[in-house]
């Protein structure tokens, strides 16, 4: 993109959804350099659309004080995801110029209460947002910055919450499909101030292993894994490995994705063949 063309800059300030959406698929060092070019008032919408993940890696290549200008402007519950995820190096730099009001209100936010869903959950969690094709899905599954779990949460453009897809079943439905025709919308959240014991309790941990942790208006935050829950009441369980545990590294993700590749390219070829003969 070119930050002097007028059609950049009224894409992004008409469409700030639809622009964060192209730009987490671009390099983080070019997506800053394209902020650091543009002025914040268009900025800040596209940032706050924007998947924590891909947010924060760009904002931590940013200038402290345009980090910190951009942080000020942004809703302050976004603001907050995208600090919890940066370096704790990098927030120090931004202590130092954020505003005494806007850096309270952001770690108040992430204060939570000693072992509830937010203490212990992990802010590091993968999303899709609701409105891909499957190719495209897949596409940023090869790109995940965190571990892969068999659930990937899928989130709209404020961030909410809609439910989970399988890897497997992102692997074998037609790429060219919406994720919104294979996301199952049940997905057994929990609230980030729910409480140890009522945690411990819940029906769900019997067909999961990791739970999605949710906030204000449904708001993914984070995901609870039964294995930490448990680790904080004293006990350390011994969990059955799921057989897919292997198949859902990048390593794994890749060897899948190609084995699906090839059984199509041979496909083609024995139909073109059944058509020759």
């Amino acid at each position: 993109m070119k930050t002097a063309n007028p059609l950049t800059l009224e894409f992004l300030s008409r469409y700030p959804s639809e622009a964060a959406r192209s730009l987490e698929l671009l390099s983080s060092v070019d997506v800053a350099a394209l902020f650091s070019e543009l002025p914040s008032k268009d900025v800040v919408p596209v940032l706050a659309a924007m998947l924590p993940g891909a947010a924060s890696t760009t904002l931590a290549l940013l200038e402290n004080n345009l980090s910190a200008k951009l942080l000020t402007e942004v809703p302050v519950e976004q603001a907050a995801r995208i600090y919890a995820l940066l370096a704790p190096e990098k927030q120090t730099c931004l202590d130092e110029v954020l505003s005494t009001k806007r850096r309270r209100r952001m770690r108040s936010l992430l204060d939570y209460e000693s072992l509830c869903a937010g203490d212990l959950m992990n802010i590091e969690v993968n999303m899709l947002p609701l409105g891909l094709s499957l190719s495209d899905a897949l596409r940023r599954v090869k790109r995940f910055r965190y571990r892969i779990r068999n659930e990937i949460y899928v989130v709209d453009d404020a961030h909410r919450l809609k439910g989970f897809v399988l890897v497997g079943t992102l692997l074998s439905c037609n790429p060219k499909a919406n994720l919104k025709e294979i996301v199952t919308p049940k997905t057994h959240a929990i609230s980030v101030n729910t409480g140890t014991d009522q945690l411990l309790s819940l029906p769900a941990w019997e067909a999961h292993r990791d739970l999605p942790v949710v906030g204000k208006d449904n708001v993914l935050l984070g995901v609870l894994e039964f294995t930490r829950l448990k680790a904080s009441t004293g006990e350390n369980p011994v969990v059955q490995q799921d057989g897919l545990d292997g198949l859902l590294s990048l390593t794994g993700l890749y060897w899948l994705t190609l084995a699906k590749l090839l059984d199509g390219i041979l496909s083609n070829e024995r139909t073109q063949k059944g058509e020759v003969q």
